[in-house]
């Protein structure tokens, strides 16, 4: 482990030790057998159980080295303590592999993880063992039938799941529109009336397998040019006009219930004038996702280990702003290689941040809040 890493965890470590001294004096009583088992009580008890190390734990999502868990990944994930793995084509070996890669990190967490993968189909499918890939979202806007996207999303949800995925980073609520977006065959087109049914027609079939989706991306990525993992776009369309155009579909994944919502790095100059990119910004998370859309769920950040993250801000940055703007679990992966100290020290960036009270713990609780209750949503958690 660097230096930097092994000072800046030891000086957290110390400050949250004295902060858990003062906001934690005791650890709570395990809930007896006589208590009522609900959702609400499962997540009461995960919290009650975890010190200040374990809730910024929770709010990580983390990528996962090779094909097979080795001891030292095991290792990681305890000392991380992580909320959630994302698998990336990489982590795919045969099914059975997978299987136990999955099953290998689970048994390793302290609580269960969200098991999560970008399984779009088209151009972006990380797993092709166990389940037949779908097509791209454009296959569905050309046909146009919510019927059969609601029916294929199902079979697919199903399949992800017997393979011990809970949490499918789809589907694409962006509309495309302009020609030449970045965003290409991965929406379902430039119909947002059409986009918005389809959009929940595919929110519905994922989570009636039992898995949750992600309406992703918040938002306007079909209005750029520019891959939001290489640079930061800028969207320039009015409020006007992303009311008539992006936010209609994602408004329709809100209504079908999703589970998550991905923001990413993006600058909408008509939600927040100030320039900060979308998971960075208070006013567009506060005001707007939660507040306009009303979204309940889990706000899962785009990856904070792209190559425009690490090339701007850094990942200990983004981290912190990210939690403090009010993101509840940070995505700390890349497609392109592990990223071990990137992860680490972005971890204890945001345990720094929290313990010498430059983020609230209320902000913490909140975010691991959200966390454990997509958890006991997917039915992960265990009684106590």
């Amino acid at each position: 482990m660097p230096r930097i890493a092994k000072r800046v965890r030891g000086r957290w470590l110390v400050a949250a030790a004295l902060l858990g001294a003062l906001i934690c004096p005791q650890i709570r009583p395990p809930a007896t057998r006589a208590s009522v088992d609900t959702p609400e009580a499962r997540v009461a008890c995960a919290m009650s159980r975890l010190d200040l190390r374990g809730k910024v734990g929770q709010i990580m999502m983390v990528a996962v080295a090779g094909r097979q868990l080795s001891r030292h990944m095991a290792t990681l994930l305890r000392t991380w303590q992580a909320g959630g793995i994302v698998l990336f084509s990489r982590n795919v070996g045969t099914q059975g592999d997978l299987q136990a890669l999955i099953a290998g990190a689970q048994r390793a967490a302290p609580l269960p993880l969200l098991v999560a993968t970008d399984q779009e189909g088209g151009p972006v499918v990380r797993i092709r063992v166990g389940l037949t890939p779908l097509p791209a979202a454009a296959f569905y806007g050309q046909l146009g039938s919510p019927s059969r996207v609601y029916d294929d999303t199902r079979t697919q949800g199903l399949a992800l799941r017997s393979l011990g995925v809970n949490l499918d980073l789809a589907p694409v609520v962006d509309v495309k529109g302009i020609s030449n977006s970045a965003i290409g065959r991965r929406s379902f087109g430039p119909d947002p009336e059409l986009d918005a049914a389809l959009v929940a027609a595919a929110v519905r079939g994922y989570q009636s397998a039992g898995i949750g989706a992600t309406a992703k991306h918040f938002l306007g990525l079909g209005l750029v040019r520019q891959n939001a993992d290489l640079g930061l776009p800028v969207v320039k369309a009015s409020r006007a006009q992303l009311e008539a155009g992006p936010l209609v579909p994602m408004r329709s994944a809100v209504q079908a219930n999703v589970a998550a919502m991905m923001i990413t790095r993006v600058v909408i100059p008509a939600l927040d004038p100030t320039g900060v990119t979308a998971y960075a910004s208070p006013t567009m998370i506060h005001n707007v996702v939660r507040g306009e859309l009303g979204f309940t769920g889990l706000l899962l950040t785009d990856s904070l280990l792209s190559q425009s993250v690490l090339d701007g801000p850094g990942a200990r940055v983004a981290a912190v702003a990210a939690l403090r703007a009010g993101d509840d679990m940070l995505l700390l992966a890349s497609g392109e290689a592990m990223d071990e100290p990137e992860i680490t020290q972005a971890i204890d960036a945001v345990g720094e941040a929290v313990a010498l009270g430059h983020i609230p713990v209320s902000r913490l609780d909140d975010a691991v809040l959200h966390v454990l209750r997509l958890k006991a949503r997917l039915n992960l958690l265990p009684a106590c």
